[in-house]
C-alpha cells in the first residue's frame, strides 16, 4: 500500500450516485406493473428533463476509478449512503 497517494476525494463518484439516484425513481415507475409499455414512454421523457445531472454523472466517470482506489471510511460510508438512497427511490417509484 503507498501511503503518500493524495487523496482525491469522491466527487465524481458520488455525480454517477446522483444519477443512478434520478434513474431509481422512474426504473421503479416504469417497473411497477413488472412491464415497460407505450405508457411508460411519459415517465421515461420526464426523466429527460434531468439531463443535466446525467452529464455531471458522465462527464467525470473516468476520474471514479481513481477515487475508488484510496476511500477513507467517511467516504465509504457516505458512498454506502447514496446507494442506499437508490434503493430506496427506486421502491418508492414502485409504490
Amino acid at each position: 500500500m503507498d501511503l503518500l497517494k493524495k487523496d482525491v476525494g469522491i466527487k465524481e463518484t458520488l455525480e454517477i450516485i446522483k444519477m443512478l439516484n434520478e434513474v431509481s425513481y422512474t426504473m421503479g415507475r416504469v417497473f411497477k406493473d413488472g412491464t415497460i409499455g407505450a405508457g411508460d414512454l411519459g415517465e421515461l421523457i420526464a426523466l429527460s428533463s434531468k439531463f443535466n445531472v446525467f452529464i455531471d454523472g458522465i462527464s467525470g466517470a473516468s476520474k471514479s476509478v481513481e477515487e475508488m482506489q484510496n476511500l477513507s471510511t467517511d467516504e465509504i460510508s457516505q458512498l454506502i449512503r447514496a446507494l442506499f438512497e437508490c434503493v430506496k427511490k427506486f421502491n418508492k417509484g414502485k409504490e
